[in-house]
């Protein structure tokens, strides 16, 4: 795609800011760019489908980009220690309740410790899947090579990486669904083109006045 040397205008691969800019990259046919040629190219590994029904979209759906670069991983740890902070201030609490009238609070000490001890699982589960879910997203980024601006890998903001993946997850859907549609019209003028030969030359076979038709006449005179 990009000739050159070694020096100069050789790419060797892109970067994900490309990704937003292969609509804009026209082929020498008219409405055609280089995110069709990708989508067509995805398409072509489908021969055996029948186009009745659509197929599932091979990437994420753009909803779940947008989603994804909503999330902010600081909020979200300081909501949770917010979370630890409020639920080991509800233990101080119960805790002074069953002191102060330890004989009568026996039922209710039961109940509170079940529930605490559910309230820290859930909690010590949700911190885990933060954790977890931080060390995907920079898997993910070191997948790709992606240089967050102005930070590092540990610090970078989920809005900036998925946005570069947002437009092209949308332009894929949008053009991964007409291609869908041009191959089923084609194909179904394909299959009519095919049922209207077959007719004109049974038709031919039948038509009486056909040069056989007319020699036959004229031998049985």
């Amino acid at each position: 795609m990009n000739g050159g040397n070694r020096t100069r205008g050789q790419a060797d691969g892109f970067g994900l800011e490309i990704l937003g800019r292969l609509k804009d990259v026209k082929s020498n046919v008219a409405g055609v760019t280089l995110l069709h040629y990708i989508v067509r190219a995805r398409l072509a590994q489908e021969k055996d489908h029948n186009f009745d029904e659509p197929l599932p979209l091979p990437i994420p759906e753009p909803a779940d980009m947008e989603a994804a670069s909503t999330i902010n991983f600081e909020n979200l740890s300081a909501e949770l220690d917010r979370l630890k902070n409020e639920l080991e201030g509800c233990v101080e609490k119960c805790n002074a309740v069953v002191e102060a009238d330890p004989d009568s609070s026996a039922p209710f000490k039961e109940k509170m410790d079940a529930f605490f001890r559910e309230a820290r699982a859930e909690l010590a589960n949700e911190q885990q899947a933060l954790l977890e879910a931080r060390g995907k997203f920079k898997a993910v980024m070191q997948f790709y090579q992606y240089k967050p601006k102005g930070t590092n890998l540990d610090a970078a903001d989920p809005n900036a990486f998925f946005a570069l993946w947002l437009g092209f997850c949308q332009d894929f859907k949008d053009i991964w669904k007409k291609e869908q549609q041009r191959i089923k019209k084609e194909r179904m003028e394909e299959m009519k083109k095919k049922y209207e030969n077959k007719t004109k030359v049974e038709k031919l076979k039948l038509s009486a006045t056909g040069l056989k038709a007319r020699l036959q006449k004229l031998s049985r005179k």
